[in-house]
């Protein structure tokens, strides 16, 4: 079973506006279902906090969020196909762009809907995913931009790759060419835009990046993006029965992929995994073991949301757990 603790997301959420400088906004990203913790709670608990917007990577995500009454702003990370284009601007969403046809695709959505789509131009300053490098490149995709019917430019953003790290070398060189970049924006269009780069790690370490907006993503869940920071509460409790209890011998291997023990050791295997009381389940794989009081699982699971005082409404959902190891093993024992 997994408890959600929405009170420690409001908790993560008021952490994260602490460190916010210069009056930037908080973007939450509650993108793959809130990583894993539940897109619709999450995201109502984020903005009764004091979030300021949401991010999801795929409008499908939105679109969710939309259908269950949230009507805050919401920024989709994630390219998209130019047939979803006017799904996302009948849900008012705002989408991310990075070439001439996803814009052209939004323009004639928008156009159609008889109201303009909202799109924050995406900068590669480093992690050399999806986005634009050059100023020339930046600037010709602003100007058609400007130039088209039913599209509107309200934001640009950056990406860190490397704040959490503690050679600052590549994230001040990416701060560098994201402020060169907005420059360049500025000298070709009208009226200013939200500017937003830091991310959750970025929070906490570089403040000269906070701008017009920051994105908290798994600092919102408790996880600390880099030691030292302190406040913030685990929003996810996993918890399962033993169901069976065993003694193998040194050298014996556990599991798909053979985690082999180095001495006598106790295996507890949990009552979660491959079909575990699952009836809304369409599939379950994989299996769970407790060895040496660490868990381990691979799998779909079922879990409640629950306040700090566990007696919120309860419904079943499916996630992919995150798999965590114990100290000292690098070799998965499932595979």
């Amino acid at each position: 079973m997994c408890e959600i603790d929405l009170a420690a997301i409001r908790n993560n959420v008021r952490v994260m506006k602490a460190h916010v400088a210069g009056g930037a906004g908080l973007m939450a990203v509650v993108k793959a279902d809130a990583y894993g913790h539940g897109a619709v709670p999450v995201a109502r608990a984020a903005l009764e906090a004091g979030a300021d917007m949401l991010a999801v990577a795929i409008p499908e995500e939105g679109i969710e969020l939309r259908e269950a009454g949230i009507d805050a702003p919401i920024l989709v990370l994630g390219g998209i196909e130019e047939e979803a284009a006017e799904a996302v601007a009948a849900h008012g969403m705002t989408q991310v762009v990075f070439d001439e046809a996803r814009v052209r695709a939004l323009s004639k959505a928008g156009e159609k809907l008889g109201k303009p789509v909202s799109v924050h131009v995406k900068l590669d300053t480093g992690m050399n995913r999806i986005g634009l490098r050059t100023a020339e490149d930046v600037q010709a995709l602003v100007r058609l931009i400007d130039s088209l019917p039913g599209v509107e430019l309200t934001g640009c953003f950056t990406h860190m790759a490397t704040a959490d790290e503690e050679d600052r070398t590549g994230t001040l060189v990416q701060i560098a060419r994201f402020e060169a970049l907005c420059e360049a924006i500025a000298q070709v269009h009208p009226g200013r835009i939200m500017r937003h780069a830091a991310n959750t790690a970025s929070i906490f370490c570089y403040p000269q990046i906070h701008a017009d907006m920051v994105r908290g993503g798994i600092a919102l869940y408790g996880y600390p993006p880099v030691p030292g920071v302190s406040g913030l509460m685990p929003a996810m409790r996993w918890t399962a029965r033993a169901v069976f209890v065993k003694t193998i011998a040194p050298g014996d291997r556990v599991s798909y992929g053979g985690l082999a023990m180095p001495m006598d050791t106790a295996v507890r295997f949990q009552g979660a995994g491959a079909c575990s009381c699952a009836a809304s389940a369409r599939r379950f794989w994989g299996a769970c073991a407790w060895i040496r009081s660490w868990w381990m699982s691979q799998g779909f699971r079922m879990r409640r949301w629950v306040t700090r005082s566990c007696c919120s409404a309860r419904r079943g959902r499916i996630a992919f757990p995150q798999r965590r190891w114990p100290p000292g093993f690098t070799q998965s024992a499932m595979k």
